[in-house]
Protein backbone atom coordinates (compact mmCIF):
# COMPACT_ATOMS: atom_id res chain seq x y z
CA UNK A 1 0.00 0.00 0.00
CA UNK A 2 2.23 2.77 -1.27
CA UNK A 3 0.10 5.86 0.98
CA UNK A 4 1.75 3.76 4.55
CA UNK A 5 5.11 3.74 2.83
CA UNK A 6 5.24 7.47 2.60
CA UNK A 7 3.78 7.74 6.64
CA UNK A 8 6.32 7.22 9.19
CA UNK A 9 5.30 3.73 11.10
CA UNK A 10 3.12 5.28 13.90
CA UNK A 11 0.55 6.89 11.37
CA UNK A 12 1.21 4.53 9.41
CA UNK A 13 -0.24 1.70 12.25
CA UNK A 14 -2.96 4.58 13.16
CA UNK A 15 -3.92 5.47 9.69
CA UNK A 16 -4.48 1.76 8.96
CA UNK A 17 -6.35 1.04 12.21
CA UNK A 18 -8.65 4.10 11.11
CA UNK A 19 -9.04 3.16 7.80
CA UNK A 20 -10.19 -0.36 8.94
CA UNK A 21 -13.30 1.19 11.40
CA UNK A 22 -11.07 -0.60 14.31
CA UNK A 23 -10.38 3.20 15.70
CA UNK A 24 -12.94 5.95 14.34
CA UNK A 25 -11.28 8.76 15.13
CA UNK A 26 -7.14 8.92 15.34
CA UNK A 27 -4.80 11.83 16.68
CA UNK A 28 -1.76 12.46 15.49
CA UNK A 29 0.62 15.03 18.03
CA UNK A 30 3.85 14.86 16.69
CA UNK A 31 4.93 16.49 13.89
CA UNK A 32 3.63 16.18 10.29
CA UNK A 33 4.22 17.52 6.46
CA UNK A 34 1.67 18.20 4.02
CA UNK A 35 2.70 14.81 2.26
CA UNK A 36 1.86 12.87 5.17
CA UNK A 37 -1.58 14.45 5.21
CA UNK A 38 -1.80 13.71 0.90
CA UNK A 39 -1.03 10.24 1.90
CA UNK A 40 -3.74 10.25 4.56
CA UNK A 41 -6.28 11.47 2.07
CA UNK A 42 -5.03 8.66 -0.96
CA UNK A 43 -6.28 6.46 2.00
CA UNK A 44 -9.71 7.38 2.00
CA UNK A 45 -9.16 9.46 5.60
CA UNK A 46 -10.67 12.94 6.27
CA UNK A 47 -8.30 14.96 8.24
CA UNK A 48 -7.83 18.31 10.50
CA UNK A 49 -5.88 20.22 12.15
CA UNK A 50 -6.53 21.58 15.78
CA UNK A 51 -4.81 23.98 17.78
CA UNK A 52 -4.54 23.33 21.26
CA UNK A 53 -3.74 25.59 24.13
CA UNK A 54 -1.06 24.77 26.34
CA UNK A 55 -0.83 26.38 29.98
CA UNK A 56 2.33 28.38 28.92
CA UNK A 57 0.20 30.65 26.65
CA UNK A 58 1.66 28.39 23.22
CA UNK A 59 -0.49 26.78 20.95
CA UNK A 60 0.33 23.52 19.76
CA UNK A 61 -1.07 21.58 16.31
CA UNK A 62 -2.62 18.54 16.37
CA UNK A 63 -3.61 16.22 12.92
CA UNK A 64 -7.16 14.35 13.42
CA UNK A 65 -7.96 11.76 10.78
CA UNK A 66 -11.48 9.85 10.08
CA UNK A 67 -13.21 8.09 8.14
CA UNK A 68 -16.18 10.36 9.08
CA UNK A 69 -16.42 13.95 9.27
CA UNK A 70 -18.34 13.89 11.80
CA UNK A 71 -16.14 12.67 14.40
CA UNK A 72 -13.79 15.27 13.41
CA UNK A 73 -16.53 17.80 13.38
CA UNK A 74 -17.15 16.64 16.95
CA UNK A 75 -13.81 17.03 18.10
CA UNK A 76 -13.21 20.28 16.64
CA UNK A 77 -16.00 22.19 18.62
CA UNK A 78 -14.94 20.22 21.66
CA UNK A 79 -11.72 21.12 21.61
CA UNK A 80 -9.90 23.67 19.12
CA UNK A 81 -8.06 26.63 20.59
CA UNK A 82 -9.33 25.24 24.32
CA UNK A 83 -6.60 24.25 27.15
CA UNK A 84 -5.45 20.95 27.42
CA UNK A 85 -7.02 19.56 30.28
CA UNK A 86 -7.16 16.04 31.71
CA UNK A 87 -10.06 15.59 34.06
CA UNK A 88 -12.07 12.37 33.60
CA UNK A 89 -15.03 14.36 32.05
CA UNK A 90 -12.39 15.06 29.28
CA UNK A 91 -10.81 10.98 29.53
CA UNK A 92 -14.08 9.89 28.75
CA UNK A 93 -15.04 12.15 26.08
CA UNK A 94 -11.56 11.63 24.29
CA UNK A 95 -11.71 7.60 24.93
CA UNK A 96 -15.27 7.34 23.05
CA UNK A 97 -14.43 9.72 20.07
CA UNK A 98 -10.89 7.14 20.28
CA UNK A 99 -13.25 4.26 19.83
CA UNK A 100 -11.60 2.69 23.33
CA UNK A 101 -13.36 0.18 25.12
CA UNK A 102 -15.76 2.26 27.35
CA UNK A 103 -14.63 -0.40 30.92
CA UNK A 104 -11.21 0.76 29.74
CA UNK A 105 -11.92 4.60 29.51
CA UNK A 106 -14.02 4.64 32.35
CA UNK A 107 -11.30 2.61 34.68
CA UNK A 108 -8.55 5.16 33.31
CA UNK A 109 -10.12 8.27 34.25
CA UNK A 110 -10.67 6.63 38.16
CA UNK A 111 -7.66 4.79 38.60
CA UNK A 112 -4.71 5.69 35.76
CA UNK A 113 -2.27 3.36 34.90
CA UNK A 114 -3.79 0.52 36.62
CA UNK A 115 -1.89 -3.04 36.95
CA UNK A 116 -3.17 -5.39 34.21
CA UNK A 117 -2.73 -8.39 32.37
CA UNK A 118 -1.64 -7.30 28.98
CA UNK A 119 1.03 -5.54 30.29
CA UNK A 120 3.45 -8.17 28.44
CA UNK A 121 0.91 -9.68 26.56
CA UNK A 122 -0.33 -6.73 24.06
CA UNK A 123 -0.33 -3.15 26.17
CA UNK A 124 2.70 -1.84 24.18
CA UNK A 125 0.65 -2.12 21.21
CA UNK A 126 -2.94 -0.44 21.99
CA UNK A 127 -3.36 3.04 22.31
CA UNK A 128 -5.75 3.06 25.33
CA UNK A 129 -4.63 1.03 29.04
CA UNK A 130 -6.62 -1.82 29.37
CA UNK A 131 -8.44 -2.33 32.25
CA UNK A 132 -7.70 -5.23 34.48
CA UNK A 133 -9.68 -8.34 33.42
CA UNK A 134 -10.85 -6.55 30.51
CA UNK A 135 -13.41 -8.61 28.25
CA UNK A 136 -12.78 -5.92 25.30
CA UNK A 137 -9.53 -5.94 24.79
CA UNK A 138 -8.34 -9.51 23.69
CA UNK A 139 -11.47 -8.78 21.04
CA UNK A 140 -9.84 -5.82 19.58
CA UNK A 141 -5.75 -7.35 19.80
CA UNK A 142 -5.87 -9.59 16.71
CA UNK A 143 -6.85 -6.58 14.36
CA UNK A 144 -4.68 -4.34 16.42
CA UNK A 145 -1.78 -7.19 15.52
CA UNK A 146 -2.80 -7.43 12.13
CA UNK A 147 -2.06 -3.48 11.34
CA UNK A 148 1.18 -3.32 13.49
CA UNK A 149 2.65 -6.68 11.48
CA UNK A 150 0.95 -5.56 8.14
CA UNK A 151 3.12 -2.10 8.71
CA UNK A 152 6.37 -3.70 10.17
CA UNK A 153 6.07 -5.74 6.82
CA UNK A 154 6.00 -2.84 4.61
CA UNK A 155 8.76 -1.25 6.02
CA UNK A 156 10.61 -4.49 6.94
CA UNK A 157 13.34 -3.77 3.96
CA UNK A 158 14.26 -0.33 5.86
CA UNK A 159 14.01 2.02 2.81
CA UNK A 160 12.36 4.35 5.86
CA UNK A 161 14.65 3.24 8.92
CA UNK A 162 14.99 5.69 11.81
CA UNK A 163 18.59 6.23 13.23
CA UNK A 164 19.80 3.74 16.24
CA UNK A 165 18.62 6.50 18.75
CA UNK A 166 16.62 3.66 21.80
CA UNK A 167 18.25 1.14 23.73
CA UNK A 168 18.96 -2.11 22.00
CA UNK A 169 17.26 -3.96 24.79
CA UNK A 170 13.96 -2.87 24.37
CA UNK A 171 11.67 -4.97 23.32
CA UNK A 172 11.71 -5.26 19.32
CA UNK A 173 8.02 -4.15 19.04
CA UNK A 174 8.46 -1.36 21.49
CA UNK A 175 11.67 -0.49 19.69
CA UNK A 176 10.39 -0.60 16.07
CA UNK A 177 7.65 1.42 17.01
CA UNK A 178 9.50 4.18 19.10
CA UNK A 179 12.16 4.09 16.59
CA UNK A 180 9.61 4.92 14.15
CA UNK A 181 8.93 7.95 15.60
CA UNK A 182 12.19 9.80 14.73
CA UNK A 183 12.18 11.16 11.33
CA UNK A 184 14.95 9.16 9.14
CA UNK A 185 17.20 12.53 8.40
CA UNK A 186 20.90 12.60 9.29
CA UNK A 187 20.78 14.09 13.09
CA UNK A 188 23.99 16.04 12.83
CA UNK A 189 22.70 18.78 10.85
CA UNK A 190 25.39 21.34 12.64
CA UNK A 191 29.06 20.24 12.63
CA UNK A 192 29.54 21.62 16.34
CA UNK A 193 26.82 18.85 17.88
CA UNK A 194 29.12 16.66 19.97
CA UNK A 195 28.25 13.63 22.01
CA UNK A 196 29.28 13.56 25.20
CA UNK A 197 30.54 10.24 25.00
CA UNK A 198 30.25 6.06 23.44
CA UNK A 199 27.27 6.16 26.99
CA UNK A 200 25.06 8.75 24.54
CA UNK A 201 22.51 5.69 24.03
CA UNK A 202 19.71 8.30 22.63
CA UNK A 203 21.51 9.64 20.10
CA UNK A 204 20.92 12.80 21.40
CA UNK A 205 24.06 14.28 22.26
CA UNK A 206 23.55 13.85 25.90
CA UNK A 207 24.22 11.55 28.20
CA UNK A 208 21.09 9.70 30.89
CA UNK A 209 23.36 11.54 33.39
CA UNK A 210 22.26 14.63 31.80
CA UNK A 211 19.07 14.04 30.26
CA UNK A 212 18.12 13.23 33.70
CA UNK A 213 19.46 17.11 34.40
CA UNK A 214 17.71 18.49 31.80
CA UNK A 215 14.07 16.90 32.39
CA UNK A 216 14.45 15.48 28.68
CA UNK A 217 14.62 11.29 29.24
CA UNK A 218 12.14 9.65 26.74
CA UNK A 219 11.49 12.38 25.75
CA UNK A 220 11.58 14.80 22.30
CA UNK A 221 12.31 11.68 20.46
CA UNK A 222 11.80 12.67 17.20
CA UNK A 223 11.94 16.52 17.60
CA UNK A 224 14.45 18.28 15.25
CA UNK A 225 16.88 19.54 16.78
CA UNK A 226 17.43 16.66 19.00
CA UNK A 227 17.51 17.24 22.64
CA UNK A 228 20.65 17.99 23.10
CA UNK A 229 21.19 20.79 20.48
CA UNK A 230 17.64 22.19 21.14
CA UNK A 231 18.46 22.93 24.82
CA UNK A 232 21.59 24.16 24.46
CA UNK A 233 20.86 27.45 22.38
CA UNK A 234 17.93 28.00 24.77
CA UNK A 235 20.73 28.39 28.02
CA UNK A 236 22.72 30.54 25.73
CA UNK A 237 20.48 33.08 24.77
CA UNK A 238 19.31 33.02 28.72
CA UNK A 239 23.08 33.65 29.36
CA UNK A 240 23.18 36.23 26.71
CA UNK A 241 20.46 38.30 28.29
CA UNK A 242 21.83 38.28 31.75
CA UNK A 243 23.04 41.45 33.09
CA UNK A 244 26.76 42.55 33.17
CA UNK A 245 26.11 45.00 36.37
CA UNK A 246 26.86 43.34 39.49
CA UNK A 247 23.46 42.88 41.73
CA UNK A 248 22.70 40.98 45.11
CA UNK A 249 19.30 39.96 44.02
CA UNK A 250 19.49 38.37 40.29
CA UNK A 251 22.30 37.19 38.31
CA UNK A 252 24.64 38.72 36.30
CA UNK A 253 27.96 38.02 34.03
CA UNK A 254 31.27 39.79 34.12
CA UNK A 255 33.46 39.27 31.48
CA UNK A 256 37.07 37.50 32.15
CA UNK A 257 39.49 39.25 29.31
CA UNK A 258 42.73 37.74 28.38
CA UNK A 259 45.30 38.67 25.65
CA UNK A 260 45.62 36.85 22.59
CA UNK A 261 42.77 34.55 20.30
CA UNK A 262 41.66 31.15 19.89
CA UNK A 263 40.45 29.27 16.89
CA UNK A 264 36.98 27.07 16.81
CA UNK A 265 38.58 23.52 15.15
CA UNK A 266 34.81 22.86 13.94
CA UNK A 267 33.96 25.83 12.21
CA UNK A 268 36.90 28.20 12.19
CA UNK A 269 35.90 31.42 13.82
CA UNK A 270 38.45 33.53 15.64
CA UNK A 271 37.34 34.80 19.17
CA UNK A 272 39.24 36.06 22.16
CA UNK A 273 40.78 34.25 25.26
CA UNK A 274 38.75 34.61 28.47
CA UNK A 275 35.09 34.50 28.90
CA UNK A 276 32.61 35.30 31.14
CA UNK A 277 32.14 34.70 34.81
CA UNK A 278 28.34 33.75 35.65
CA UNK A 279 27.57 35.32 38.96
CA UNK A 280 24.16 34.00 41.74
CA UNK A 281 24.77 36.10 44.56
CA UNK A 282 21.56 34.37 45.95
CA UNK A 283 23.46 31.04 46.17
CA UNK A 284 27.40 32.23 46.38
CA UNK A 285 28.01 30.34 43.36
CA UNK A 286 29.99 31.45 40.06
CA UNK A 287 31.09 29.13 36.95
CA UNK A 288 33.49 30.48 34.49
CA UNK A 289 32.40 29.76 30.18
CA UNK A 290 34.79 30.59 28.10
CA UNK A 291 34.02 32.19 24.97
CA UNK A 292 34.39 29.05 23.05
CA UNK A 293 32.00 26.81 25.54
CA UNK A 294 30.01 29.85 24.58
CA UNK A 295 30.35 29.34 20.89
CA UNK A 296 29.62 25.75 21.04
CA UNK A 297 26.62 26.33 23.25
CA UNK A 298 24.91 28.95 20.87
CA UNK A 299 25.58 25.92 18.06
CA UNK A 300 23.46 23.68 20.16
CA UNK A 301 26.56 21.99 21.74
CA UNK A 302 27.58 21.40 25.40
CA UNK A 303 30.88 20.07 24.18
CA UNK A 304 33.32 22.88 23.03
CA UNK A 305 36.64 22.35 20.75
CA UNK A 306 38.79 25.04 20.28
CA UNK A 307 42.84 25.45 19.93
CA UNK A 308 43.01 26.19 23.01
CA UNK A 309 39.87 25.21 25.51
CA UNK A 310 38.70 22.13 25.07
CA UNK A 311 36.03 20.22 27.64
CA UNK A 312 32.25 20.23 28.22
CA UNK A 313 30.59 22.69 30.46
CA UNK A 314 29.20 21.17 33.74
CA UNK A 315 25.03 21.02 33.57
CA UNK A 316 24.61 20.22 36.39
CA UNK A 317 26.30 23.31 37.80
CA UNK A 318 25.29 25.85 34.86
CA UNK A 319 20.97 24.80 35.90
CA UNK A 320 21.52 25.80 39.70
CA UNK A 321 23.63 29.22 38.29
CA UNK A 322 20.01 29.54 36.48
CA UNK A 323 17.52 27.74 38.63
CA UNK A 324 15.84 31.00 39.25
CA UNK A 325 14.75 31.56 35.97
CA UNK A 326 13.06 28.17 35.14
CA UNK A 327 10.16 29.01 36.44
CA UNK A 328 7.68 28.00 33.55
CA UNK A 329 6.60 24.80 34.80
CA UNK A 330 5.55 26.13 38.61
CA UNK A 331 2.03 26.90 36.39
CA UNK A 332 0.73 23.27 37.78
CA UNK A 333 -0.58 23.83 41.56
CA UNK A 334 0.73 21.21 44.44
CA UNK A 335 -2.18 20.22 46.88
CA UNK A 336 -1.68 21.16 50.15
CA UNK A 337 0.82 23.68 49.60
CA UNK A 338 -0.68 26.98 51.42
CA UNK A 339 2.46 29.24 50.82
CA UNK A 340 2.76 27.91 47.38
CA UNK A 341 6.29 27.02 47.09
CA UNK A 342 5.85 23.50 45.41
CA UNK A 343 6.09 21.50 48.42
CA UNK A 344 3.21 19.85 50.51
CA UNK A 345 2.73 21.83 54.20
CA UNK A 346 2.88 17.86 55.67
CA UNK A 347 6.29 17.37 53.91
CA UNK A 348 7.86 21.01 54.78
CA UNK A 349 9.38 19.98 58.55
CA UNK A 350 10.61 16.44 56.95
CA UNK A 351 12.92 18.79 54.70
CA UNK A 352 13.93 21.34 57.20
CA UNK A 353 11.62 24.43 55.31
CA UNK A 354 8.75 26.71 56.49
CA UNK A 355 4.91 25.76 55.95
CA UNK A 356 4.51 29.71 55.76
CA UNK A 357 7.27 30.72 53.95
CA UNK A 358 7.56 30.08 50.39
CA UNK A 359 11.46 30.65 50.28
CA UNK A 360 12.55 29.32 53.83
CA UNK A 361 16.55 29.92 53.03
CA UNK A 362 15.72 33.78 51.42
CA UNK A 363 17.88 32.41 48.18
CA UNK A 364 15.26 33.65 46.23
CA UNK A 365 14.50 29.54 44.92
CA UNK A 366 11.08 28.55 46.68
CA UNK A 367 11.42 25.50 48.81
CA UNK A 368 9.93 22.86 46.29
CA UNK A 369 12.34 23.35 43.46
CA UNK A 370 15.07 23.65 46.03
CA UNK A 371 14.47 19.79 47.29
CA UNK A 372 13.46 18.62 43.64
CA UNK A 373 16.94 19.92 42.29
CA UNK A 374 18.11 17.93 45.02
CA UNK A 375 16.30 15.10 43.98
CA UNK A 376 17.15 14.80 40.42
CA UNK A 377 20.71 15.45 41.16
CA UNK A 378 20.56 12.13 42.91
CA UNK A 379 18.64 10.36 40.68
CA UNK A 380 21.22 11.24 37.90
CA UNK A 381 24.15 9.55 39.45
CA UNK A 382 21.69 6.56 40.00
CA UNK A 383 22.31 3.45 37.19
CA UNK A 384 20.12 2.65 34.62
CA UNK A 385 18.87 -0.66 34.53
CA UNK A 386 17.41 -2.44 31.18
CA UNK A 387 16.93 -5.94 32.31
CA UNK A 388 16.57 -7.73 36.30
CA UNK A 389 20.02 -9.58 35.89
CA UNK A 390 21.49 -6.38 35.68
CA UNK A 391 19.67 -4.44 39.12
CA UNK A 392 22.45 -4.15 41.52
CA UNK A 393 21.84 -5.15 45.39
CA UNK A 394 23.72 -2.41 47.06
CA UNK A 395 22.20 0.71 45.86
CA UNK A 396 19.49 2.06 44.30
CA UNK A 397 18.64 2.20 40.67
CA UNK A 398 16.07 3.29 38.10
CA UNK A 399 13.97 0.91 35.29
CA UNK A 400 11.96 2.20 32.45
CA UNK A 401 8.67 0.81 31.36
CA UNK A 402 8.06 1.83 28.05
CA UNK A 403 4.65 1.90 26.97
CA UNK A 404 3.12 2.69 23.47
CA UNK A 405 2.16 5.65 23.24
CA UNK A 406 3.13 9.56 23.70
CA UNK A 407 2.29 12.58 25.55
CA UNK A 408 2.79 16.02 25.53
CA UNK A 409 3.72 18.00 28.39
CA UNK A 410 0.99 20.88 29.18
CA UNK A 411 3.32 23.54 29.44
CA UNK A 412 6.05 23.51 27.04
CA UNK A 413 4.63 20.93 24.68
CA UNK A 414 7.68 18.38 24.56
CA UNK A 415 6.79 14.55 23.82
CA UNK A 416 7.47 12.02 26.31
CA UNK A 417 7.03 8.32 26.27
CA UNK A 418 3.68 7.43 28.63
CA UNK A 419 5.07 4.42 30.01
CA UNK A 420 6.95 4.76 33.77
CA UNK A 421 9.83 5.13 35.95
CA UNK A 422 10.75 2.43 38.91
CA UNK A 423 13.07 3.78 41.36
CA UNK A 424 14.26 1.06 43.37
CA UNK A 425 16.12 0.69 46.56
CA UNK A 426 17.32 -2.85 47.52
CA UNK A 427 18.77 -2.06 50.86
CA UNK A 428 15.54 -0.53 51.89
CA UNK A 429 13.51 -3.26 50.05
CA UNK A 430 11.46 -0.30 48.61
CA UNK A 431 10.70 1.22 45.27
CA UNK A 432 8.80 3.81 43.68
CA UNK A 433 6.62 4.00 40.26
CA UNK A 434 5.38 6.93 38.34
CA UNK A 435 4.96 8.61 35.11
CA UNK A 436 8.47 9.30 32.77
CA UNK A 437 6.86 12.56 32.62
CA UNK A 438 7.27 13.18 36.33
CA UNK A 439 10.97 13.33 36.19
CA UNK A 440 10.58 15.82 33.31
CA UNK A 441 8.46 18.26 36.14
CA UNK A 442 10.94 17.03 38.52
CA UNK A 443 14.05 18.60 36.08
CA UNK A 444 11.81 21.95 36.33
CA UNK A 445 11.53 22.00 39.93
CA UNK A 446 7.75 20.47 40.16
CA UNK A 447 6.50 17.36 42.36
CA UNK A 448 3.15 18.40 40.64
CA UNK A 449 3.28 17.20 37.01
CA UNK A 450 0.30 17.26 33.87
CA UNK A 451 0.53 15.79 30.61
CA UNK A 452 -2.13 14.69 28.14
CA UNK A 453 -2.22 11.39 29.89
CA UNK A 454 -0.81 11.64 33.17
CA UNK A 455 -1.21 14.23 35.51
CA UNK A 456 -0.68 13.85 39.64
CA UNK A 457 2.57 14.97 41.83
CA UNK A 458 5.37 12.94 42.93
CA UNK A 459 5.50 12.22 46.57
CA UNK A 460 8.58 13.92 47.90
CA UNK A 461 8.58 11.82 51.08
CA UNK A 462 7.92 8.34 49.57
CA UNK A 463 10.91 9.38 46.85
CA UNK A 464 12.94 10.46 50.35
CA UNK A 465 12.45 7.18 51.62
CA UNK A 466 13.68 5.20 48.14
CA UNK A 467 16.54 7.32 47.40
CA UNK A 468 17.50 6.93 51.01
CA UNK A 469 20.59 3.87 51.18
CA UNK A 470 20.32 3.41 54.86
CA UNK A 471 17.29 4.54 56.64
CA UNK A 472 13.66 5.04 56.25
CA UNK A 473 14.00 8.96 57.00
CA UNK A 474 14.48 11.05 53.98
CA UNK A 475 17.82 12.77 53.45
CA UNK A 476 19.38 16.06 54.42
CA UNK A 477 17.96 19.01 52.35
CA UNK A 478 20.50 19.98 50.02
CA UNK A 479 23.04 22.28 50.50
CA UNK A 480 24.50 25.20 48.22
CA UNK A 481 26.78 24.17 45.89
CA UNK A 482 30.41 25.42 46.56
CA UNK A 483 31.74 28.49 44.41
CA UNK A 484 33.63 27.69 41.62
CA UNK A 485 37.49 28.72 41.07
CA UNK A 486 38.70 29.93 38.13
CA UNK A 487 42.21 29.47 36.57
CA UNK A 488 44.10 29.90 33.13
CA UNK A 489 47.19 31.19 31.91
CA UNK A 490 47.88 32.61 28.15
CA UNK A 491 49.96 31.68 26.21
CA UNK A 492 50.07 28.43 26.50
CA UNK A 493 52.32 26.85 25.64
CA UNK A 494 54.62 29.98 25.97
CA UNK A 495 58.45 30.44 25.45
CA UNK A 496 59.87 33.09 27.68
CA UNK A 497 56.62 34.42 29.89
CA UNK A 498 53.03 33.74 30.51
CA UNK A 499 50.18 35.58 31.98
CA UNK A 500 48.01 33.81 35.16
CA UNK A 501 44.41 35.08 35.59
CA UNK A 502 42.01 34.04 38.44
CA UNK A 503 38.76 35.12 40.06
CA UNK A 504 38.10 34.87 43.77
CA UNK A 505 34.41 35.29 44.71
CA UNK A 506 35.73 36.60 47.78
CA UNK A 507 38.75 38.68 50.06
CA UNK A 508 41.04 36.02 51.53
CA UNK A 509 44.45 34.25 51.72
CA UNK A 510 45.70 33.67 48.22
CA UNK A 511 48.83 31.51 47.47
CA UNK A 512 50.02 30.64 43.74
CA UNK A 513 52.63 28.67 42.60
CA UNK A 514 54.71 26.73 40.24
CA UNK A 515 55.32 23.25 40.38
CA UNK A 516 57.59 20.77 37.98
CA UNK A 517 56.59 17.94 36.73
CA UNK A 518 58.21 15.91 39.75
CA UNK A 519 56.24 17.50 42.48
CA UNK A 520 59.14 19.99 43.11
CA UNK A 521 58.40 23.40 43.88
CA UNK A 522 59.86 25.90 41.03
CA UNK A 523 58.02 29.17 41.97
CA UNK A 524 55.89 31.45 44.58
CA UNK A 525 54.34 34.05 42.77
CA UNK A 526 51.79 34.78 45.38
CA UNK A 527 50.93 34.37 49.09
CA UNK A 528 48.91 36.94 51.12
CA UNK A 529 45.76 38.18 51.48
CA UNK A 530 44.22 39.43 48.46
CA UNK A 531 40.92 41.26 47.22
CA UNK A 532 37.77 39.63 45.59
CA UNK A 533 37.60 39.85 42.01
CA UNK A 534 39.80 38.95 38.63
CA UNK A 535 43.62 39.35 39.24
CA UNK A 536 46.40 38.63 36.77
CA UNK A 537 50.38 37.41 37.39
CA UNK A 538 53.01 37.46 35.42
CA UNK A 539 55.55 34.41 35.32
CA UNK A 540 58.93 35.06 33.62
CA UNK A 541 59.79 31.51 33.51
CA UNK A 542 62.59 31.98 36.30
CA UNK A 543 62.82 30.15 39.76
CA UNK A 544 62.64 31.67 43.02
CA UNK A 545 66.09 31.74 42.59
CA UNK A 546 66.28 33.90 39.64
CA UNK A 547 67.10 31.03 37.22
CA UNK A 548 65.44 29.89 33.47
CA UNK A 549 63.19 27.00 34.12
CA UNK A 550 64.18 24.47 31.57
CA UNK A 551 61.65 23.65 28.76
CA UNK A 552 59.07 21.25 29.85
CA UNK A 553 55.54 20.91 31.82
CA UNK A 554 54.76 23.32 34.37
CA UNK A 555 51.68 23.08 37.09
CA UNK A 556 50.15 26.08 38.33
CA UNK A 557 48.40 25.56 41.29
CA UNK A 558 45.95 28.15 43.44
CA UNK A 559 45.11 28.05 46.99
CA UNK A 560 42.66 29.64 47.96
CA UNK A 561 40.71 29.55 51.45
CA UNK A 562 40.87 25.60 51.33
CA UNK A 563 40.30 25.38 48.12
CA UNK A 564 42.73 23.73 45.27
CA UNK A 565 42.67 24.75 41.32
CA UNK A 566 45.37 22.94 39.24
CA UNK A 567 46.14 23.97 35.44
CA UNK A 568 49.17 22.65 33.14
CA UNK A 569 51.14 24.77 31.27
CA UNK A 570 53.91 24.34 28.48
CA UNK A 571 57.11 26.12 28.49
CA UNK A 572 58.99 25.65 25.40
CA UNK A 573 62.65 27.39 24.26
Amino acid sequence: MKPLNRLGFNISYLALLTKDHIKPLSRWEGRFSRRQVKALHTLGLKTETVERKLLNGRTKPELLFSTSSRYLDLYRRKYHRRPIIKDPQTVTTEGFLFGYPHCCVKSFAEHGYARNEFQSRGQEILFHWACPGCRATPELLPYYWNAYDYCRALRADGRASAPGLLRASLPAAALSVIMALVPGRARADDPHWYSPSAIDTSGDFLNEHEELLLGTVWGGMYWIPPNGPREAPQLADLISSLPTSPSDSCCYMDEVPMDGVENCLVCGQEMTMGGWLLHNPMRGDTLFLSNMALHYLEHGSFSFDGTTNTGRIDIAHLKSILAHYDTDHYAIETSNDADEDGLRDDHESHFGTLTGDADSDDDRLVDGAWVAEHFIEVLSELPVVESPNQAPDDRPYIEYHIAFGIESCDICGMFFNMGNAVITNPLADTSMTFPIIGLHYLAHGRFAYSGEANAGELNALELANVLDTSTRTPPSPPRPREFQLFLCNYPNPFNTDTQIAFHLPKAGHTALRIYNINGQLVKTLQDENLEAGRHVIRWDGLNDRGVTAASGVYFCRLEYVGRVKTTKMLLVK
